[in-house]
């Protein structure tokens, strides 16, 4: 019984891993240089009923949706977001904050797993253009179809890197 629980375990160690996109080697890569940060809010109050599958009448509330942020080629964020409500239309508000390289990119935002069309269950695909400054963070609001980035804002964020720092200029 012992051995099934840490299998299962483990497993849920595996697959919470593979969520994110961005390897932990390449952000601890992007957090030893100069870097900035992204900081995207999801707020998606639209979310309709899905069809059952096999065509039946009535719909369901979509389990998960994922949501995926690809800058310029290079995948940066692959994760779960959840719909909440009890009738449609559907809502999911969540976020997400990752370290990004200095600079403008274009971000690509695909939804899946939340949106219809035809009947089906369809992706939603933005698209942004962002700029990356250092220790700033830009904002990017989502709202399950369109994407809106703010200007390079100073970052107020408390991150136990600002509280050594001070903790550390205080010692000087």
């Amino acid at each position: 019984m012992k051995v099934v629980k840490g299998i299962a375990a483990l497993a849920l160690l595996v697959m919470a891993g593979c969520a994110t996109a961005l390897s932990e080697h390449r952000e601890s890569y992007i957090l030893a240089q100069p870097h900035g940060w992204i900081e995207i809010s999801i707020a998606d109050q639209s979310i309709p009923m899905l069809p059952l599958e096999g065509g039946g009448k009535g719909g369901q509330r979509p389990e998960v949706c994922t949501i995926r942020l690809i800058r310029d080629h290079e995948p940066f964020l692959e994760e779960s977001v959840f719909p909440s409500g009890d009738t449609a239309p559907f809502h999911v508000a969540s976020g997400f904050r990752f370290p990004i390289p200095l600079g403008s990119s274009m971000l690509r935002i695909n939804y899946s797993g939340c949106r219809v069309s035809n009947g089906k269950v369809t992706q939603s695909n933005a698209s942004v253009e962002v700029t990356v400054k250092q220790d700033m963070v830009t904002a990017i609001t989502f709202d399950g179809i369109n994407a809106t980035a703010t200007a390079p804002q100073e970052d107020k964020a408390i991150t136990l890197e600002r509280v050594y720092r001070r903790l550390e200029a205080a010692v000087e």
